[in-house]
């Protein structure tokens, strides 16, 4: 599942000269740690209960998206129904990249995911999501 999000990550970074840095506002405290410590190691110590993962990475994940997606007052996940549709505009926050972009949230997916593969199906299911949601904003940006 992971891999098939690398690979829309795969055709969308590299062509982009100019590396930004996504919007910290609502980032998770263990993908800052991350990032603080240089990107070296998986932040085991900050690593937190699924449920709180889910609720931060989520969290962040919609605070980037723009605003013709209409996703503002959505509570919890996002789900299928949320994708697929036309894109209706520029991707704005969600389009920087270079190691302090797109990366991020992909960073936030493995650690996420580290922690899920240990969870109930319910809880592997919404990482799943998660990753299908990111994999499906990658590939709409390098269409674009």
């Amino acid at each position: 599942m992971y891999l098939t999000l690398l690979e829309g990550w795969n055709g969308w970074d590299v062509d982009n000269p100019k590396p930004d840095i996504l919007d910290s506002t609502h980032r998770p405290d263990w993908v800052s740690h991350w990032i603080r410590c240089g990107r070296k190691a998986v932040p085991h110590r900050q690593l937190k209960d699924l449920t709180t993962m889910s609720e931060e990475w989520w969290g962040f994940w919609k605070s980037l998206q723009p605003e013709w997606r209409g996703i503002d007052t959505v509570k919890g996940p996002l789900s299928a129904s949320h994708r697929g549709g036309a894109v209706k505009g520029e991707w704005g926050e969600l389009s920087k990249r270079g190691v302090n972009g797109m990366i991020t949230v992909v960073a936030g997916l493995a650690f996420w995911g580290l922690v899920a593969s240990g969870g109930t199906r319910r809880q592997k299911d919404i990482w799943e999501n998660a990753v299908e949601e990111t994999k499906w904003v990658l590939q709409c940006m390098a269409l674009d």
